[in-house]
């Protein structure tokens, strides 16, 4: 019984939510057009590929365990 609410206080809710739910779609439409509308410069679109390049090239890295000190932390120990 607690949780019941009339039906007025139904539409009050409801129309909230709805509300917020339209502006949200208008935020997100007004976002979307910006972005398209965006240009990345040359210089940022070249720093982006050198980026990308280097992290695909980490992948191929192996960890070497010889060439570790003693002051770093292991992986294994940071798990336990």
């Amino acid at each position: 019984m607690e949780n019941k609410i009339d039906v007025v206080e139904y539409m009050v809710r409801f129309y909230k939510i709805d509300s917020q739910i339209q502006e949200c779609e208008k935020k997100l439409k007004s976002d979307f057009n910006k972005l398209k509308l965006f240009k990345l410069n040359s210089r940022l679109k070249e720093f982006a590929i050198l980026i990308k390049h280097l992290f695909n090239n980490m992948r191929v890295l192996k960890l070497n365990d010889q060439l570790r000190t003693e002051y770093e932390i292991s992986e294994k120990s940071l798990i336990n």
